[in-house]
C-alpha cells in the first residue's frame, strides 16, 4: 500500500487537494445570506442617519430598527457610498469582501510563518496536514458567520496583521494599514497594539492612532458636533455591553465567547485578572528578548487573539481572528512530532490540544448549539454556575463561551513554555 501511494502520489495528493477545494467551496456557496446581512445593514443604515444628520447614537433620532450601532463611528463614514447602490450590491460586496480578505489573511499568516502557498500546494502527502488545516479555517463556524451577519472583521485582521508583520513598512504603508483596521473594528486591536510598545514602534502606533481619531471624530461634523457626538458614542456602547441587548444581562447570548458567562462576578473578574496576568507574563517575555531573536511566535500572537476574543464582548464571528495562527501552530506542531523518531508525550498533547481548537470551532454552529440545548435541558442545575442562553424556548449551556476560554489558556501555556525560536524563522 506504501508503495502504490508513494508511486501515485501527484495524482492521488492532486486529487485530495481538488475535493478539499470543492468541499470549501460548496460550504462557502451555503453561507451566502438569503436576508440582508443584519450588520452591513447596521453600517449601511448608520451611515444613512449620519448622512440625514440625525444621531443614530440617540433613540429619540434613531427610528430605525438598528438601535445598537457597536460599530466605530469612522465604520460609518467608510460605509457612506453604499447609501447611494442598491442592497444587493452591498451585500455582495461585503460577502466577496469577507471571502478575499479572510483567506487573504490566512495566507499572510501561513507564509509568514515559512508556509509558503509555492510548496504546499504541491501534490505531495507531506502537505496534506496544511491542506487539512486551511480547509477546516475556510469552512470554519467563525468564517461562516461573518459572511452571513455580513460583517468586517476579516477584512480588519488583514489591515491589521499587514502592518503588525513588516516593521521595516512603519514609516508609510503601516500606518494607513493599522489606521483603517481601527477604524473597521477597534475591538480586534486591544491585545495585538501593545505589541508595538513593547517593540519600539511608538511612531507607527501614534500616527495610526491619529488617523484613526480623525476618522471617529469626524463624523461629528454631520451631526451635533464632534465631542457630544463621541459622548453619546461611548454612553451607548456602555450602557449596551453592560446591561443593555449586547450584555449577558439579554438571555439571547449563544454567541458570545467572551467571559461574564459565570453566574458570579467574583469568578467572572478573577479569571480576567488571571488572563492579564498570562498576558503581562507574555509581553514581559517578548520585551526580554532581544529583537534579533525572531518575531512573536504563532503561540503568542494565537494567545493574543484568543485573549482578544474572551476580555470583553465579543462574539464568534471575530474569531476569525485567530483561526489563522492556530492552523499554523496545528502545522508546526504535527511536523513537530513526526520530525522526531519517537515523540513524547510533551509533543502530543501540544498536539492534541491545537487540534481540539481547531476542530471545535470547525464544528457547524447549529450542532454545537444543538448539544448546548440538549445539555442545558438535561442539566438545569447548571444555571446555579453558568449563565445559559436561552431562544426559541432552549436552554443553551455555554460551549462556545467555556472553549474560549479553555482555548486561550491553552494557547498562553504554549506561549510561555516554548521557545521563541523553535520552529520560526527569524524576523523579517
Amino acid at each position: 500500500m506504501k508503495k502504490f501511494l508513494a508511486g501515485h502520489e501527484p495524482f492521488l495528493a492532486g486529487t485530495v487537494k481538488i475535493l478539499l477545494g470543492l468541499f470549501v467551496a460548496v460550504r462557502l456557496g451555503i453561507a451566502w445570506p438569503g436576508d440582508p446581512p443584519v450588520d452591513t445593514q447596521y453600517f449601511v443604515e448608520t451611515a444613512r442617519l449620519v448622512l440625514q444628520g440625525r444621531s443614530p447614537y440617540r433613540s429619540e433620532t434613531n427610528t430605525t430598527i438598528y438601535k445598537y450601532p457597536l460599530q466605530a463611528p469612522s465604520m460609518s463614514l467608510l460605509s457612506m457610498p453604499f447609501c447611494f447602490v442598491p442592497e444587493k450590491v452591498h451585500r455582495g460586496f461585503f460577502f466577496a469582501c469577507g471571502i478575499l480578505t479572510f483567506l487573504g489573511f490566512t495566507l499572510l499568516v501561513f507564509r509568514y510563518y515559512g508556509l509558503d502557498p509555492r510548496d504546499w500546494l504541491r501534490n505531495r502527502w507531506s502537505n496534506l496536514p496544511v491542506w487539512a488545516a486551511f480547509a477546516m479555517i475556510a469552512t470554519s463556524a467563525p468564517f461562516v458567520l461573518m459572511l452571513r451577519h455580513g460583517q468586517n472583521s476579516g477584512t480588519a485582521a488583514l489591515l491589521l496583521f499587514a502592518a503588525l508583520f513588516y516593521p521595516a513598512r512603519d514609516g508609510g504603508a503601516n500606518i494607513l494599514l493599522l489606521g483603517l483596521a481601527a477604524a473597521m473594528k477597534y475591538s480586534l486591536l486591544t491585545m495585538q497594539v501593545p505589541v508595538l510598545l513593547i517593540r519600539k514602534r511608538w511612531r507607527l502606533g501614534a500616527t495610526a492612532f491619529g488617523l484613526f481619531a480623525v476618522l471617529v471624530l469626524s463624523v461629528g461634523l454631520w451631526l451635533d458636533g464632534i465631542f457630544p457626538t463621541l459622548r453619546d458614542y461611548i454612553l451607548l456602547v456602555l450602557r449596551d455591553i453592560t446591561r443593555g441587548a449586547n450584555s449577558y444581562a439579554n438571555l439571547s447570548s449563544f454567541q458570545f465567547v467572551h467571559l461574564g458567562f459565570f453566574q458570579s462576578n467574583f469568578v467572572n473578574w478573577l479569571l480576567k485578572a488571571l488572563l492579564l496576568a498570562l498576558y503581562a507574563a507574555a509581553l514581559v517575555r517578548i520585551a526580554r528578548r532581544d529583537r534579533k531573536d525572531g518575531k512573536l511566535t504563532a503561540a503568542e500572537w494565537g494567545a493574543f487573539t484568543t485573549m482578544t476574543m474572551a476580555i470583553s464582548y465579543h462574539r464568534a464571528y471575530d474569531c476569525v481572528l485567530f483561526m489563522p495562527f492556530v492552523g499554523v501552530l496545528f502545522v508546526e506542531r504535527w511536523r513537530a512530532m513526526c520530525g522526531r523518531e519517537k515523540a513524547g508525550s510533551r509533543q502530543k498533547l501540544d498536539l492534541l490540544a491545537v487540534a481540539a481548537i481547531l476542530v471545535f470551532w470547525t464544528l457547524p454552529m447549529g450542532r454545537v448549539l444543538a448539544w448546548g440545548n440538549m445539555v442545558g435541558g438535561s442539566f438545569p442545575a447548571g444555571e446555579r454556575i453558568f449563565r445559559y442562553s436561552h431562544a426559541g424556548g432552549r436552554s443553551i449551556f455555554p460551549f462556545y463561551q467555556i472553549m474560549m476560554l479553555l482555548s486561550t489558556l491553552a494557547l498562553f501555556v504554549s506561549a510561555l513554555t516554548h521557545r521563541s525560536g523553535d520552529t520560526e524563522k527569524t524576523e523579517r
